[in-house]
């Protein structure tokens, strides 16, 4: 607005106020902004200071087990459950892994979207080192889930998207078992299960201490994990 307008306008208001100390619009306006600003500030103070009761903790396969297209849609049956279950800004770490797991994203995604670039980076990372040890990521994960839960959450998600394959199968039904006793991990769910060979039954035989918490989904079934996910989570609130 520029000063010219703006000494008219006081001056009109001025003019046209009516008798009784009432407040000119432009003055009436400017109190209602004042008194909105104040409001969304305090709003916004007791959202950051209340913790987030859901985490998301998720880790991509890269060894090779999976192809990039394969990556792609299991981010897919991801975005999917950003944009139908979890809530805008949901705190979510998310890793790569092969012998190793590594960080790759780690904040608050308002939208599915926001995690495309750490999503895509996965997508093109090649094999660094053969062998599958899903363990790896788990034990990662264990560790986030405890430090989430100090920070207040309820409820925790970890999502695996895995095809089944292990080269430590002792390992891995131990890590199960540690995660079976944390009660704050509602679900681990394994996206991209592989059926051939035996493979999808093994990896399920392996994470068996899980128990109902346990989601394991293909190609044709993830719709199914996804509602399976929505009514875990809508149960424990």
């Amino acid at each position: 607005m520029s000063r010219r307008y703006s000494r008219l306008a006081e001056s009109r208001s001025q003019d046209s106020a009516p008798a009784g100390g009432s407040l000119s619009l432009p003055a009436a306006l400017g109190l209602a902004l004042l008194l909105l600003a104040i409001i969304g500030g305090i709003v916004w103070a007791l959202t950051r200071s209340r913790p987030a009761e859901l985490t998301v903790l998720a880790a991509m396969d890269v060894s090779g087990s999976h192809t990039q297209e394969e990556r792609k849609k299991a981010f897919g049956v991801m975005h999917a459950a950003y944009e139908m279950v979890f809530p805008s800004q949901t705190p979510t770490v998310l890793w790569e892994f092969d012998q190793k797991a590594r960080k790759v994203y780690e904040g608050q995604p308002v939208k599915a979207r926001d995690l495309w670039p750490a999503q895509d980076a996965i997508v093109q990372t090649e094999p660094k080192a053969p062998g599958t040890y899903p363990e790896v990521a788990l034990q990662e994960m264990q560790n986030a889930a405890r430090l989430a839960e100090e920070r207040g959450a309820r409820q925790i998600v970890l999502i695996l998207m895995w095809d089944g394959e292990t080269h430590d199968a002792g390992m891995l039904r131990n890590v199960a078992s540690q995660l079976a006793s944390d009660k704050k991990i509602k679900a681990v769910w394994v996206i991209g299960a592989k059926s051939v060979q035996g493979i999808r039954s093994y990896a399920e035989k392996l994470l068996e201490p899980l128990n109902d918490r346990l989601i394991v989904t293909g190609s044709f079934d993830a719709r199914d994990g996804l509602e399976r996910l929505r009514a875990i989570l809508e149960k424990e609130e």
